[in-house]
């Protein structure tokens, strides 16, 4: 956990005072759980932070934008002619 920075995740054990003490000198967080989804869901979280987002674009075809009309409580939407 020291050399890639990451926090010791423990569930429904606590450490004793020598991982303890060893974690304080090293820097190393411990976090302590009781209940399996808030683990789960600080896990997901961590990750979600480390992870870049996967972009992917399709191609369906191309439209000419002849007008773009504003609605009401909808925003702007594109009035288009299909051309392939």
């Amino acid at each position: 956990a020291q050399s890639s920075g990451a926090p010791v995740f423990a569930f429904n054990v606590r450490a004793n005072k020598q991982a303890r003490d060893l974690a304080e000198k090293e820097g190393v967080e411990i976090r302590y759980y009781s209940i399996i989804y808030e683990l789960i869901d600080d896990v997901k979280a961590s990750l979600s932070g480390m992870l870049e987002p996967e972009k992917k674009e399709t191609f369906i075809g191309y439209a000419d934008i002849l007008e773009v009309f504003n609605i009401t409580k909808v925003g702007k939407v594109a009035g288009c002619k299909i051309t392939e």
